[in-house]
């Protein structure tokens, strides 16, 4: 076994971007279910206030997302026998699959956040000693706010491959896909970089001048055309995050495992 042997990220790239089609013929209702209810649910909540509501949007929202990622991961990792791995009729299933994947996820939230907790104790501590206020200590508090989302970011990155792992192995995974991302977690970070930069560019520059007409529509007597244009926003920005970033994201994922599987093998 090679562990000095990394993945080819534009080899990543590359079958992320070529495997667009085959994921919108595999996940492509599971996708539009998902976009559907993320972007028209957010509405219905607005127009009635409800807290239930609120929750049963979360819940729909989860369970329509772990129904996509379990249909782009079976296509992406199995291709033409992902009907066999469990996928249904356009991505529309959940199994055992889609259940791990929420375990897994749950437990590896679980570990961020005693990380997270402890680094926070360490953190007061410190400042205690050094006679600095945590909350408004000025560069303490920056530097250390830093160092936080750095070290988050990492966390990331080393998780990134753990949904892979679990549609891939057919078995729960957890902190054992901490392993899979050793040695190549700048490679992972840069592929993430070049697929989420464009479209958080695209975000911003769609904020930046649209935001003066979103602005002039509430100062308006037309609470129509301020709630139209938000729609028509919020909902073209998730057509993109949820139609092309995610299955991109989820094909460069895949294939780096399997790359890194296969070196791990020799």
């Amino acid at each position: 076994m090679r562990r000095s042997a990394s993945f080819s990220v534009t080899k990543a790239l590359s079958a992320a971007f070529s495997g667009l089609p085959g994921a919108w013929g595999g996940a492509g209702l599971a996708l539009v279910l998902l976009w559907a209810v993320a972007a028209g649910g957010p509405l219905v909540v607005f127009q009635h206030h409800s807290i239930w509501l609120c929750l049963a949007l979360v819940v729909a929202v989860v369970v329509c997302k772990v129904m996509s990622l379990g249909a782009l991961y079976r296509t992406a990792l199995f291709g033409q026998t992902a009907g066999k791995e469990g996928r249904g009729p356009g991505g529309l299933q959940f199994a055992l699959p889609e259940v791990r994947l929420i375990l897994a996820s749950l437990l590896a939230a679980l570990f961020v956040a005693f990380i997270v907790g402890a680094g926070f104790i360490v953190f007061v501590v410190a400042a205690k000693m050094n006679d600095v206020d945590p909350v408004h200590g000025g560069t303490w508090t920056l530097v250390s706010a830093v160092i936080a989302h750095l070290f988050l970011l990492f966390i990331l990155v080393k998780f990134s491959l753990l949904h892979a792992a679990n549609i891939a192995q057919r078995k729960l995974v957890t902190l054992n896909a901490l392993g899979l991302t050793s040695g190549q977690a700048g490679k992972l970070f840069a592929g993430m970089v070049v697929l989420v930069l464009p479209f958080a560019l695209l975000v911003a520059g769609v904020v930046h001048h649209l935001g003066p007409e979103i602005r002039l529509a509430h100062a308006l007597p037309y609470p129509w055309l301020t709630q139209g244009m938000n729609l028509v926003l919020h909902g073209g920005l998730l057509l993109l995050l949820i139609g092309l970033l995610l299955p991109l994201l989820v094909g460069f994922f895949a294939s780096a495992y399997r790359q890194i599987e296969t070196i791990r093998a020799e």
